[in-house]
Parts: C-alpha cells; structure tokens; sequence
C-alpha cells in the first residue's frame, strides 16, 4: 500500500511540474542505480520504485543522493 501512495504521490508531482530528464542524464542515472548495491531487479531496494520510470522523472531523485 505504501509502494502505491508513494508512486501516486510522484505522478502527481511529475504531471504537475516535471519533464522527462535528457536521455543523457537518464543514461547516468540508470548506471548510477545498475552499479547500486540496494538495485534489486530493477526495483530500488530503499524506496521501492521502479527505476526505469524513476531516473526519467525530473521531479524523481535517488533516495542515497547518487543523483
């Protein structure tokens, strides 16, 4: 339940004032999370979410502060 609030929460926040980060900085951010020992299966193991719709998000960042 708390994964769902947490998405809905950062939908709401991206629809409202975020855009899409460059694919550059997709790119990064997603070897960034690869390289990550809390990564689990394309799942954050901190937050829960799924990081190929996190690291797009620019209203999104990495709960360790990676970028």
């Amino acid at each position: 339940m708390k994964r769902i609030f947490r998405f809905l929460k950062a939908l709401i926040k991206y629809w409202l004032w975020g855009e899409e980060v460059s694919y550059e900085d997709y790119v990064n951010r997603l070897i960034e999370c690869h390289n990550c020992e809390h990564r689990r299966e394309g799942v954050c193991g901190v937050c829960g979410c799924f990081l190929h719709k996190k690291a797009r998000w620019s209203t999104e960042e990495c709960p360790k502060k990676k970028w």
